[in-house]
Parts: C-alpha cells; sequence; structure tokens
C-alpha cells in the first residue's frame, strides 16, 4: 500500500509555542540558587582579599611601628647613658673644685688665726706697757696725795719722769 496522504486537509502542525517573556524574565536567570551562590561567594573573596591585605598592611604598619618605637628607646637609652656619664664628670669636677675652695678656706682660716695670735700678742705687749705706765703714774698720784696729806713727812721730791 501505498502511503496515502490524508486527503482531509491536515491539521496544521503548529511549531510549538513559546511564550511571550514576561516582564523582568531576563533577569530571572540571576536569581537561580547556583548563580547567586557563585556571586556571592566571588563576592566574599573579594572582600576577604581585600581584608587580608587590609590586615596586612596594619600588620606591617604595627612592626614597623614597633621597630620604630624599639630604635627610640635604644636612642633614648643611649642618650640617658650619655647624660649620666655627663653628670658624672660634672659631679668629679665640682667635688675637685669644692675640695680646692676648701683648702683655699683652710689655709685662709689658717693665716687668719696667724693674723688674729700675732695681733693678740701685740695688743698683750700693749696692754703691758700701758699697765707699767699706769702703775708708774698711780705710784706717782699717790706720793703726792701722801705728801698732800701729810706735808710734814714728806720730802718735798716730786718724780721728774712719769711716762
Amino acid at each position: 500500500m501505498v502511503s496515502s496522504r490524508p486527503t482531509s486537509k491536515p491539521e496544521a502542525q503548529n511549531p510549538p509555542t513559546v511564550d511571550p517573556p514576561a516582564r523582568g524574565t531576563p533577569w530571572r536567570q540571576w536569581l537561580e540558587p547556583v548563580v547567586v551562590v557563585t556571586f556571592l561567594s566571588a563576592l566574599l573573596v573579594i572582600l576577604a582579599s581585600a581584608g587580608s591585605a587590609g590586615f596586612q598592611v596594619l600588620r606591617s604598619d604595627i612592626i614597623a611601628s614597633e621597630t620604630r618605637q624599639r630604635e627610640d628607646i635604644k636612642d633614648l637609652k643611649a642618650d640617658v647613658k650619655e647624660d649620666i656619664a655627663d653628670l658624672k664628670a660634672d659631679n668629679e669636677d665640682f667635688k675637685a673644685s669644692l675640695k680646692e675652695d676648701i683648702a683655699d678656706i683652710k689655709a685662709a682660716n689658717e693665716d687668719f688665726k696667724a693674723s688674729i695670735k700675732e695681733n693678740v700678742a701685740d695688743i698683750k705687749l700693749d696692754v703691758r706697757a700701758l699697765n707699767d705706765k699706769l702703775d708708774r703714774l698711780l705710784e706717782h698720784f699717790l706720793a703726792a696725795k701722801e705728801s698732800l696729806d701729810n706735808p710734814e713727812t714728806s720730802s718735798h721730791k716730786t718724780p721728774t719722769t712719769l711716762l
């Protein structure tokens, strides 16, 4: 048998119908879980990389700051040691100067004491001489008073030298 074509008008075979695209449908593909997870994973990786890079920069800044502070502390220690050495040297110089001043004062004190002793000795000599003169003067006054009190017994001799 020969295939026969149907004599009746065949029903037209329509190609499969495609619904017209709904509004927003092209974006719907981006909301698929696989796409969203991939996108979020990539975003997290980028953020983690940026955070890690920032952390590394912060860490290197902290290490550099710590190194600078250690160097500053070493410099400060060296300066303090140098200042202490200078102060010790100044202190030794001051002690030596003070010892010299004390020795000078002691020498001046000894000279002053010797001068005072000489002056006291001179004053003692002057006082003895003055005492001798005053004793002679007193003797003359007493003799004169006695001669005035007793004119009969006195020989009317007056001393010629009073001083």
